[in-house]
């Protein structure tokens, strides 16, 4: 299981993304790259353009290329709505149709603060799924919370936590609530894993409440000389994380954060904007390296 910020991977151009189709064609090529070479069952996307999932969706064109070369069982997940809220971006799954399948319907969370009206959180998607091999099955949840970037008013803002760490800690107060509602029903499993990028580091508020709650930083626990997943001004830290209940901390072997892209110059990425001829033309691979901002996080389960 894995999760990737694909920084906003838009098929309307001119958008948040790609600004043109060569551009489009340059991302799709090391997004590509990156998500089959990840080797995952099930990834949690972040960034993905909010256009539905119709075959002309931005969340459809990224499917269907990762199934141009010689792999052909991804597929993706679509929930009851035509759209996951209302931001211009969202979150999203995809899976290998080979290894794993979806176990029930998807679930959003949209219980303030995640509902439209607020406009700052990226509504959660839930989905469980099965594994082919074994039976079990486990749920899987991503999310995006509210970034640092932009001021929410006190007491939200916080001056050594950055801006909308009251909000980004509400969300995950509701997060924590709303899934041990739907495991007490019976509708989720016991083993669930949150994934997504958080905005918040390892011991920041938000990341905090769900270890109090029960949560295991999983990654962190596994790993512990790999607890970065993004560089900013020079300093660098984990948004992105995978937190897990306890059945799945006994089902975990292994898991990290693939450094693909945090440590990499803005220079070998897709965008075309401020290059000469000469960096376009040679500073530009399929590689996975610099396919994002984010590094993707991911761990292991043997169930």
């Amino acid at each position: 299981v894995a999760t990737f910020n694909v920084l906003n991977y838009f098929t309307t151009l001119g958008e948040r993304g790609a600004s043109n189709e060569q551009e489009l064609q340059r991302q799709t090529a090391k997004t590509v790259t990156a998500i089959q070479n990840s080797d995952a069952d099930i990834i949690g996307l972040v960034e993905i353009e909010n256009n539905g999932y119709q075959p002309s969706s931005a969340l459809a064109a990224l499917t269907h290329a990762l199934n141009q070369n010689g792999v052909t069982d991804w597929r993706y997940v679509t929930p009851e709505v035509d759209k996951l809220g209302t931001a211009s971006i969202s979150v999203a799954f995809i899976y290998r149709d080979s290894r794993v399948k979806p176990n029930g319907a998807a679930i959003t969370i949209d219980k303030k603060p995640f509902d439209a009206g607020t406009k700052r959180h990226r509504t959660p998607l839930v989905q469980s799924f099965e594994s082919l091999h074994s039976g079990h099955s486990m749920t899987v949840v991503v999310n995006h919370f509210k970034s640092k970037g932009s001021r929410c008013g006190k007491p939200s803002d916080s001056k050594v936590q950055g801006n909308c760490n009251g909000d980004r800690t509400a969300a995950a107060k509701t997060l924590i609530a709303e899934l041990a509602r739907l495991s007490a029903e019976g509708m989720i499993d016991e083993r669930i894993l949150v994934t997504g990028d958080l905005n918040a580091y390892s011991k920041e508020d938000p990341v905090l409440a769900f270890e109090s709650a029960g949560y295991n930083n999983i990654v962190n626990t596994l790993n512990d000389d790999s607890q970065y997943s993004y560089v900013f001004r020079h300093q660098s830290g984990s948004l992105d994380h995978i937190l897990v209940t306890k059945p799945v901390v006994d089902s975990a072997v292994k898991g990290g954060r693939w450094h693909i892209n945090a440590d990499y110059s803005k220079s070998l990425d897709y965008n075309m904007e401020y290059k000469s001829a000469e960096q376009i033309d040679n500073y530009f691979n399929d590689s996975p390296y610099r396919s994002s901002d984010h590094d993707p996080v991911w761990v292991d389960i043997r169930l």
